[in-house]
């Protein structure tokens, strides 16, 4: 949701991809997961009497005082509440990898496969709107955007900068992908091709040029490889065929943020290329 204060421009939501870091906000949303999923599924009378030696609660304690914290059974504190306390501070209050590292440990810490499954998923879930480069894979966090794919892209816009409208439809793409408030996965594959047609008009000189015609003076003048043009050439089809990307051929598209990652991360790369190709 549009917050009041963005649309008058005074604050902006948050557009780049969190990597190696986590803001408030995911930290927030991935503690809540973890009252859901966790701290909130203790009976009410532990609050009264305190963590029962044999609930499985204290025995998710001491897992987490001994294998997570590494610090000895009785400076766990008596009254549940406060032991959720104590982990909130460290969740929230220690490095950026500390959220991370904990919502892992938890991740394997669940006996059943299944509900480590669901809680894996709900929190990819979490991690993907809140644009965090990282994911659970078979109950491990991975990096999904990579430090290369990452140059890529920031290496393209300032490279691109000879050719203002490549430069601006790659951060229109970037921009259109990590809007978490309202994600425009469509149109960001669309400007992300549009930055590479646009790079292609401007190197052969000729602004009705089609990127399938650009390639083609690109292979006869500065010997792109046909193999690349004709992966390219299959790419720009893709864009007019999936959902009617470039065409708008229909209303809706069932395209994520994994689609329009991959075509940000290849044009970006193939400016980087094309650019370097014709310097």
């Amino acid at each position: 949701m549009e917050r009041f204060s963005d649309r008058l421009r005074v604050t902006s939501p948050r557009k780049e991809i969190q990597r190696e870091r986590v803001d408030h906000s995911l930290k927030s949303k991935l503690w809540n997961l973890l009252i859901d999923d966790i701290w909130g599924q203790v009976e009410f009378e532990l609050y009264e009497v305190g963590v029962s030696e044999h609930s499985g609660h204290y025995g998710l304690l001491k897992n987490i005082w001994h294998n997570y914290l590494s610090i000895s059974y009785d400076t766990i504190p008596y009254e549940y509440k406060d032991a959720v306390k104590y982990l909130r501070g460290h969740f929230f209050d220690g490095e950026w990898y500390d959220p991370l590292n904990f919502i892992e440990f938890i991740a394997n810490s669940f006996s059943d496969p299944s509900e480590a499954q669901k809680f894996c998923d709900e929190a990819n879930t979490t991690l993907k709107i809140e644009m965090s480069a990282y994911r659970f894979v078979d109950r491990k966090l991975v990096e999904i955007t990579s430090e290369v794919e990452i140059e890529s892209i920031e290496s393209a816009i300032s490279v691109a900068e000879p050719f203002p409208g490549v430069k601006t439809h790659l951060q229109a793409a970037l921009s259109k992908m990590s809007d978490k408030n309202s994600p425009d996965y469509r149109n960001s594959v669309k400007e992300s091709i549009s930055a590479v047609e646009s790079l292609v008009k401007n190197i052969t000189s000729n602004s009705n040029a089609t990127l399938a015609d650009g390639l083609a003076v690109l292979e006869r003048k500065h010997g792109l490889h046909p193999a690349i043009k004709k992966a390219f050439g299959y790419m720009y089809g893709y864009t007019g065929d999936k959902g009617g990307i470039r065409h708008a051929l229909m209303e809706e598209s069932d395209l994520d943020v994994d689609d329009a990652k991959y075509m940000l991360v290849t044009c970006s790369a193939f400016v980087n290329f094309l650019i370097s190709k014709i310097a």
